[in-house]
């Protein structure tokens, strides 16, 4: 065994005996207090008494009792530990394992030289005669008293993560404190490395002084603050107004936009002038986005949300530059079944109804056109008001020639026979037959 280990080996020794040899003292002393009290402490002498506690703790050595908790001042940092004044016939002394709840290397990281610390006596004289102090339990002590104000009071308090152990967080709040992973945040997190070394705002919702257990929620104070934000976002929200939002999810018919405590649903319908096939095209989670109220239903919290009309009408654009009669290349988007639509521009589709796709007759539109195929049409009609292109195919095709209608030949009457049709009689077949029986 090491010459330090020895040491601190006698200490805590020396440490229990005195714990033994004091209770009897304590005891007797309280009894004592109680009868000055009852003897003395009247009109004047109460007065007397006051201030000679005052000037004693002043001019005289200090009445400390083991287990006290008395302030210092530090007079010394050595590499084993410091030397404080509590107005004793000595400094006392603070080992550096009872320093901090912390491991402590270097005493200089906890503690500097004339600091007015806090801390409790756990030996007047050891066997060195050395007074032995601890500023750690007198943190300690001082910490739970905070943590029990916290509790009592609902009050948030911040800690730093200092590790993740199995099922949570690990924080300092001046003692061990630990955080359920179910209380790490309103959602699941899947890995809460992260959050070592982050400082978060907490609430105390358990507390066992017996058994040292002080278990905290960071979930509970962002709920709070989201239940508050969202209150005063919609009391502000007003249809057309713009706004900053941050892209919470992206599903297959829009986005979600978080617009502080209260989400929005940007429908992929509002995100382009254009077509897309999903939002992911032209937005990720996370990403910060303006976008332009269309819609609030308070009392059901439903925010409708669009895009594309922060961004230039492209519509605008296509009537001043186009016209009626205007050939123009396009691109076949999609086919329904009373025609095909073709974007001529960047946002701007027309119709091409399936009476104008061909001069002969269509039966669905996909005998002539297919999605992705780049095609000539001209324009028929321009519905400004109602945003409407009308295109044709069909009148750039060349009209086929109508056929002349052929009659057909009169049918034989009625009586004849085919060949009294066709002008042949029967005499005319039959007549040499008859003259011969005449002769």
């Amino acid at each position: 065994m090491s010459e330090e280990e020895k040491k601190d080996v006698q200490l805590d020794e020396t440490i229990e005996q005195e714990d033994n040899k004091t209770a009897a003292v304590l005891e007797e002393e309280t009894s004592e207090s109680v009868d000055v009290e009852v003897t003395e402490e009247t009109g004047d002498n109460v007065e007397d008494k006051d201030q000679q506690e005052i000037d004693y703790s002043v001019n005289d050595i200090a009445d400390l009792k083991k287990g006290q908790t008395v302030k210092g001042t530090v007079t010394q940092i050595k590499d084993d530990g410091v030397y404080v004044d509590v107005n004793y016939k000595s400094d006392g002394f603070i080992p550096l394992r009872e320093l901090s709840h912390k491991p402590v290397s270097d005493p200089n990281e906890v503690v500097e030289l004339n600091e007015e610390i806090n801390v409790i006596i756990l030996t007047l004289e050891d066997d060195e005669g050395n007074m032995i102090l601890s500023k750690k339990r007198a943190d300690y002590e001082k910490a739970w008293e905070n943590i029990m104000e916290v509790y009592e009071n609902d009050e948030v308090i911040e800690a730093k993560v200092s590790k993740v152990v199995k099922g949570g967080l690990v924080v300092d709040v001046g003692l061990r404190g630990f955080i359920p992973a179910s209380h790490v945040a309103i959602g699941y997190v899947e890995d809460l490395n992260k959050y070592v070394d982050q400082t978060l705002r907490l609430k105390v919702i358990e507390v066992e002084r017996n058994n040292n257990n002080v278990v905290l929620s960071a979930k509970k104070v962002l709920e709070e603050e989201r239940a508050e934000m969202k209150e005063k976002t919609l009391d502000s929200l007003e249809e057309g107004q713009e706004i900053e939002g941050t892209i919470t999810k992206l599903v297959d018919f829009g986005a979600f936009v978080d617009l502080g405590g209260v989400e929005g649903l940007l429908h992929i319908s509002e995100m382009s002038w254009g077509r897309i096939e999903h939002p992911s095209q032209i937005f990720e989670e996370g990403q910060k986005i303006k976008v332009k109220v269309l819609g609030v239903n308070k009392e059901e919290e439903r925010i409708s949300l669009g895009y594309k009309q922060l961004l230039p009408d492209p519509w605008e654009e296509f009537v001043r530059k186009h016209y009626e009669g205007e050939v123009v290349t396009g691109t076949i988007t999609k086919i329904v079944d009373f025609g095909a639509f073709v974007e001529i521009e960047d946002g701007v589709e027309g119709l091409i109804h399936i009476s104008q796709l061909s001069h002969r007759h269509v039966k669905t539109p996909d005998e002539v056109v297919s999605v992705g195929e780049e095609i000539q049409v001209k324009i028929i009609n321009i519905s400004e008001g109602q945003k409407r292109v009308g295109l044709s195919i069909k009148e750039l095709e060349e009209k086929p020639q109508s056929q002349k209608e052929v009659k057909p030949q009169a049918s034989a009457k009625k009586g004849e026979t085919e060949e009294e049709g066709s002008g042949v009689t029967l005499g005319d077949i039959f007549g040499s037959m008859f003259d011969d029986d005449n002769e």
